[in-house]
């Protein structure tokens, strides 16, 4: 009987620190789980959004307020496209992402209306040609050049 008992007793034993070690394992993966997801940063997203310039160079943008168009773009993901208006003229251009924050505008074409605006809109496209990354706080998107100063300032349009 003591040996049935004994016997009993040892499988017991066995089988509790055989659970708390899968329990302790299962906890463990559950930890590293939430770690992992945590760790995933998503950059933030530029696409699909119009952006409203509002400074060029760190300085405020003036406008001609006898003419209604404000300089504005749009990022295309699905074609890899900008698209906007300068401040005069409409533009298009490609797209080139790099990472997650850096993208390059290039081959940019733009009507050749001319009106008001034209000192705002030549420096915006210029601006736009050395883009190199990008960053957005809060509703606030600065367009960075390769030497990471902030080039364009633009608010994100509801």
């Amino acid at each position: 009987m003591k040996k049935s008992i004994f016997i009993l007793a040892l499988a017991a034993a066995t089988a509790a620190c055989n659970n708390s070690g899968r329990q302790q394992e299962e906890a463990t993966e559950e930890i590293t789980q939430a770690d992992t997801i945590e760790a995933i940063v998503v950059p933030p997203d530029i696409f699909d959004k119009e952006w409203k310039l509002t400074g060029l160079n760190g300085q405020a943008i003036v406008l001609d307020t006898s003419f209604n168009a404000e300089p504005h773009l749009l990022f295309d993901k699905v074609n890899n496209r900008v698209i906007g208006n300068a401040g005069c003229n409409g533009f298009g251009a490609n797209l080139e992402r790099i990472g997650d924050t850096g993208i390059v505008i290039s081959d940019i074409a733009a009507t050749e209306m001319a009106c008001p605006n034209l000192e705002i809109e030549q420096q915006f496209i210029e601006v736009l040609r050395k883009v190199t990354s990008y960053r957005i706080e809060g509703n606030t998107l600065t367009l960075t050049s390769e030497n990471n100063e902030a080039s364009a300032q633009l608010e994100k349009r509801n």
